[in-house]
């Protein structure tokens, strides 16, 4: 039996699964409700939460589970509260200087939570905190290591072209609106004939489903661009990327 079996919730379970499937981990999926403005979506989240967790605690007692480890967002939290509800030791991972509601509410059931980057001065966390590093998929590692496919082929898969300069942005969990916007609004300021307009094309992973707007953004600023909500294959956009604008 494999060590590990994924537990994957939200709006990109499906695709996790895949991915799981494809790496021989088996995978489970968990209710997950994220905490919305809405007057009724708050009256019914605790309902909601306490059912996610109920499903979470019956999953991991069918797993056999002796611990879990977490990371971070909305969507881990069923596992997690159930983990502690069932006495497992809870893990948590955080990738981010300044750590998510989700991770810091966890923190306070956790034995220890790994983080990839030094927290953001002033930060304090009621369990112990051990510098890991981010866990870079294998293909990124690979894909450095390796010789470079050639631009052409490269831009060929993003449908871009070889002899424009590429910009990869991506923001990752807690900076993607932010980043998007000040993308969209920076764009949407160049003059007419800025010699960054004939130059310039852009990988656009935008962390969200609805692209419309930032679509239309490109279009009207002449801009060619190739605009994903995320890339399994971002080693590829790395390669072609002549510079990242992301989220330290």
């Amino acid at each position: 039996a494999h060590p590990w079996t994924m537990l994957v919730s939200g709006q990109n379970a499906a695709e996790h699964l895949v991915l799981a499937s494809q790496h021989g981990i088996p995978a489970r999926t968990l209710p997950s409700w994220r905490l919305e403005a809405s007057p009724l979506r708050l009256a019914l989240f605790p309902f909601r939460m306490f059912q996610a967790c109920w499903t979470a605690r019956r999953v991991l007692r069918e797993l056999g589970c002796g611990a879990v480890l977490g990371m971070g967002s909305f969507a881990a939290i069923p596992g997690c509260l159930a983990a502690r509800t069932l006495g497992l030791p809870l893990f948590l991972h955080e990738g981010n200087c300044r750590p998510g509601r989700a991770n810091r509410l966890l923190a306070r059931t956790a034995r220890a939570m790994a983080i990839s980057l030094p927290l953001e001065s002033g930060t304090r966390l009621p369990c112990a905190c051990v510098h890991t590093g981010l866990p870079l998929r294998q293909a990124i590692v690979e894909a450095a290591a390796a010789p470079p496919p050639s631009r052409a082929e490269l831009c060929q898969e993003f449908g871009l072209n070889p002899d424009r300069l590429t910009l990869l942005v991506f923001g990752g969990s807690q900076g993607a609106q932010a980043i998007n916007r000040l993308v969209l609004r920076t764009l949407q300021s160049l003059p007419d004939g800025a010699t960054l307009k004939s130059r310039l094309q852009l990988i656009h992973l935008t962390g969200q489903d609805d692209n419309a707007e930032l679509v239309q953004g490109y279009r009207e600023a002449g801009i060619p661009a190739c605009v994903k909500a995320r890339d399994q294959r971002i080693d590829r956009a790395y390669l072609l990327a002549d510079l990242t604008l992301c989220r330290s």
